[in-house]
């Protein structure tokens, strides 16, 4: 009887690890997991700021995300195979994430749905070839700033928006401080990409090497805390400490990131910070 129970123990224990990857692959792969990455770093706006909690605008924000993200991880390949199109579970997803976005974005003022839509123009252009064949992503070094501009957009910009909030200098400053926050929280990918990024997309890894890269995220942060003081009035207290942590686990996570890291590195520790800050703003 033992003997059986240490065998079906050694068969349940690679079963349930081989099960739960599973489940973690299609978390990430469907793009859930980065669009609640946006989804809380869009609360920690509202909670910094004193806005209240919107659900329109959040879930907005949310199901437009995981749109936005699978088209551009997928949308060549729904573009050049629509025979077998309707088969593929991440565009039935797809489908039922723009239903649900349609339904939120109609309790959304038209402001914020013009800001919104600046965001969405950024993920067209990034995605499908204009000019030359040619998309945003094609051309050299710009293509963290794109996602870091689209990233500001969609968690500061349509906050203040949606709110009607008047455009104040801390604004300003957080803005550009989750501006350079994302450009950090980018270097990890860069730096996992950098032997398959085709060489004339001239990546900061590819440009300036690997150090160099993690020098300048180095730099970044240390900006980053600094606006941090200022854009809390250089007052110690609970959401200046959090977020001064924030940015000092990222300084880590990029001196600690590689060319050969997991592939959960990036894809989703990286992206999870976001969602720690939120929920630290939350729960201490």
């Amino acid at each position: 009887m033992s003997r059986i129970t240490q065998k079906s123990k050694r068969g349940f224990i690679p079963f349930f690890c081989n099960g739960l990857t599973k489940v973690l692959d299609l978390y990430v792969t469907s793009s859930i997991h980065v669009a609640l990455a946006i989804y809380a770093l869009l609360q920690v706006s509202c909670i910094l700021f004193n806005f209240p909690y919107s659900e329109a605008l959040s879930y907005t924000v949310f199901y437009g995300s995981i749109l936005g993200y699978n088209f551009i991880k997928y949308g060549n390949i729904w573009r050049f195979n629509t025979k077998i199109v309707v088969k593929r579970p991440f565009f039935l997803f797809s489908i039922f994430c723009a239903i649900a976005m349609i339904y939120y974005i109609l309790d959304v003022d038209l402001r914020t749905i013009v800001c919104l839509g600046t965001g969405v123009l950024f993920v067209i252009l990034y995605t499908i070839p204009l000019y030359r064949k040619k998309n945003l992503r094609d051309l050299s070094t710009i293509k963290i700033f794109i996602v870091a501009l689209t990233w500001v957009i969609t968690t500061c910009l349509s906050v203040f928006i949606h709110f009607k909030a008047t455009f104040e200098f801390d604004f300003a400053l957080y803005s550009l401080a989750t501006f350079l926050w994302v450009l950090c929280l980018m270097i990890p990918f860069e730096l996992r990409d950098f032997n398959e990024d085709p060489k004339h997309l001239k990546t900061l890894p590819q440009r300036y090497g690997i150090q160099a890269t993690k020098n300048i995220g180095f730099v970044l942060v240390l900006i980053l805390l600094l606006l941090t003081l200022r854009i809390h009035n250089y007052k110690i207290n609970k959401a200046l400490i959090i977020q001064s942590s924030i940015y000092i686990i990222t300084l880590l996570s990029i001196f600690k990131s590689s060319t050969k890291q997991s592939k959960y590195y990036s894809g989703f520790f990286i992206e999870s910070l976001p969602i720690l800050w939120w929920l630290s703003l939350i729960l201490f």
